[in-house]
Order: C-alpha cells, then structure tokens, then sequence
C-alpha cells in the first residue's frame, strides 16, 4: 500500500512541477514579447518623427534650405543650403 501510495505522490509532484514549468515559460515569454513590443512602439515613432520632418521640409510647405537640430554631442546645430541649379 504504501509503495502505490508513494506512486502517486511522485506523479503528482511531476505534474505539478510540469505546469510550474509552463508558468515560468508563459511569464518569461509574455514579457519578452512586451519589452519586444515597446520597442518597437518607439522605433515606428522615430520613423513617423523622421518622415514628418521631411513633409515640413517641402517646398510646398515653405519651406526653406535651413535645418536645425539638437544632438547630444554637439548641441544646437544649424545647417543651411541652398539648391545648385546644374548647367548641362
């Protein structure tokens, strides 16, 4: 009796550890996957950023040949340009 007693316990302590394992995967995974997400959140509005500063650099806009930055190395950068009309 005791042997088919302890029979059971070893199995049901394999199941447990069984789904204790499953929900360390489900937590690691989810949150892997939100840390993934976020990322990616801010890569697109970095994109969405960059695409938005070249529409208000249009001249349809009015806009001119200046462009003004900040970066963290060097400050407050200001560039100007001007379009060179090539002679063929």
């Amino acid at each position: 009796m005791d042997s088919i007693f302890m029979g059971y316990i070893v199995i049901a302590i394999g199941i447990f550890l069984g789904f204790i394992g499953i929900a360390v995967a489900i937590f690691f995974g989810l949150r892997a996957f939100r840390t993934d997400i976020k990322e990616k959140i801010i890569a697109i509005q970095e994109t969405v950023g960059n695409v938005w500063d070249v529409v208000k650099r249009s001249p349809i806009f009015g806009a001119t040949g200046t462009v003004e930055r900040n970066l963290k190395n060097l400050g407050k950068i200001k560039i100007t340009a001007e379009p060179h009309l090539a002679h063929y």
